[in-house]
């Protein structure tokens, strides 16, 4: 949710707020996302596998990744200036990107073999379609509906994933020990030493 919301309104918010043509911001939030957001899928996934011994390795990585999104979407909003935009876009990028091959091996550690491909899609296609569908919408809604006004998406952006944000990461707290019991019932786990 805050990826999507945040990448979705990210372009508009540059040029209502700093005079960006849509081909400045298409090329330096596009390097953003081609640079940052490949760098952090490799540093998650580098970081789940170094705590592969942990049984909720994959909650924790996602746990830091929303985390740290989070608080640079917040400030992506309240910044006020394009320089300062960018630098956050790209560190939300990198977070962003960050969570997902540690989801994708959490999906594998507590799904039997038989059904992991089809666990696996359905755990992508509902990632994308919530998130596609609710973080940039709750963004809009505050802008129209609570804002109701054009030049307050900084606001609206800041306002939605300072909500959004915290829910999910108390949501990854919760699922921690949960999640280890799963990973730790499974008949293919051995227990560190």
């Amino acid at each position: 949710l805050v990826f999507s919301g945040v990448s979705a309104w990210a372009p508009t918010y540059m040029i209502r707020n700093f005079g960006y043509s849509p081909a400045q911001v298409g090329q330096e939030l596009g390097i953003a996302v081609l640079i940052w957001g490949t760098l952090g899928a490799l540093a998650g996934g580098a970081l789940a596998d170094k705590w592969a011994r942990l049984a909720n390795a994959a909650f924790r990585v996602g746990l830091i990744g929303l985390l740290m999104e989070t608080v640079c979407a917040v400030a992506f909003g309240l910044a006020d200036s394009a320089a300062a935009c960018v630098a956050l876009f790209s560190v939300i990028c990198f977070f962003g990107a960050f969570a997902y091959p540690a989801g994708a091996s959490g999906i594998q550690r507590v799904t039997p073999a038989p059904l992991r491909a089809r666990v696996s899609a359905i755990y992508l296609m509902v990632v994308t379609i919530i998130g596609a569908a609710f973080g940039p919408t709750s963004i809009a809604l505050l802008t129209d509906k609570v804002f109701m006004d054009p030049s307050a998406l900084g606001s609206s952006i800041a306002l939605a994933i300072g909500i959004i944000g915290p829910i999910g990461c108390l949501m990854f707290l919760a699922g921690l020990k949960p999640f280890a019991a799963a990973v730790e019932a499974q008949p293919h786990y051995v227990k560190p030493a």
